[in-house]
């Protein structure tokens, strides 16, 4: 029997009603236009469409589907080839990232994910071992933060700049269980006020050259051992003993090309120089000069 036109339609009707909204799961995907296939079950699949994302003028999100995930198909008059491919279905096999109402969570095939709490109020990104986090501006960068902020690393923490590093603070601690090393053509140290270096053991300072220029003068209190030369441009002051000790026969010289002055007596292993003027006046002696006459006469 012949449908009539008023079955037709009813049919017709039928069909596009049932086929506005259908389920179904990505057959394949293309990225450059993005589009998707989409399988209703059998060999019926859809033509390339669209699928659904957050996209403005402004702003693009960009997340492609992979074949196999559930989708809802919104087709405009039930022609699937008008169709917008819905995502976002959870899959039955696969458990979801979080069970807390109060997570919100982006979990991503490799284990990456990004989560923000609302009632602990923690931001929390969870990378992969092998994988990158890279922050990147034309322009500026700025961390902000009214509390501490804390960078850890279990291996390796690496700040370059390309011209200057700047840290600025009322107080700047540097702590390590083992080495702190700077490295640089020049090195400079400013204080407005003072530098102090302490450690429990010894301070080692190498270099082919080391200056200290303080017109208030330097203090070494302790033990000082050169084990070199000396050299005093101007004037040294000494306000204790000075004990001269060579290394061989426990002798050691001291050579001056000018006077030694002393406020008290001078003495050697053979005795004071009161004593060499006593042995050397008290008799006369022959001179350049002619011999002298009586004792006390100046040493020539």
């Amino acid at each position: 029997m012949a449908q009539s036109d008023d079955e037709y339609a009813s049919a017709e009707n039928a069909r596009r009603l049932r086929d506005s909204v259908k389920r179904g799961t990505i057959a394949a995907v293309q990225m450059n236009p993005p589009r998707c296939r989409v399988s209703f079950g059998g060999e019926h699949q859809s033509g390339w469409l669209q699928w659904f994302t957050h996209a403005t003028s402004e702003r693009v999100d960009w997340s492609a589907p992979s074949v196999g995930d559930p989708v809802t198909v919104v087709s405009e008059g039930g022609d699937t080839r008008n169709g917008v491919v819905m995502l976002g279905l959870h899959i039955d096999n696969k458990a979801p990232p979080s069970t807390d109402p109060h997570d919100h969570v982006t979990a991503y095939c490799d284990g990456a994910t990004l989560t923000y709490n609302t009632e602990n109020h923690t931001l929390i990104w969870q990378g992969v071992p092998e994988g990158i986090v890279k922050i990147l501006g034309e322009s500026k960068i700025e961390i902000l933060g009214r509390a501490d902020v804390t960078v850890t690393s279990e291996n390796v923490v690496n700040i370059h700049g390309g011209k200057l590093i700047n840290a600025d603070a009322d107080v700047i601690n540097v702590t390590a269980t083992d080495t702190i090393n700077a490295h640089a053509d020049l090195v400079n140290v400013i204080a407005t006020s003072s530098v102090n270096v302490t450690a429990a053991n010894s301070i080692s300072l190498t270099a082919e050259t080391i200056r200290a220029l303080a017109p208030g003068g330097i203090t070494l209190a302790g033990p000082t051992h050169i084990t070199e030369t000396l050299v005093v441009d101007k004037l040294a002051t000494f306000r204790n003993d000075i004990s001269v000790t060579g290394d061989n026969g426990g002798t050691g010289n001291i050579t001056t090309r000018g006077s030694v002055l002393a406020g008290q007596e001078v003495q050697d292993r053979q005795g004071t120089i009161t004593e060499v003027r006593t042995t050397y006046n008290g008799h006369t002696h022959t001179c350049p000069d002619g011999e002298t006459q009586q004792p006390n006469q100046p040493m020539a």
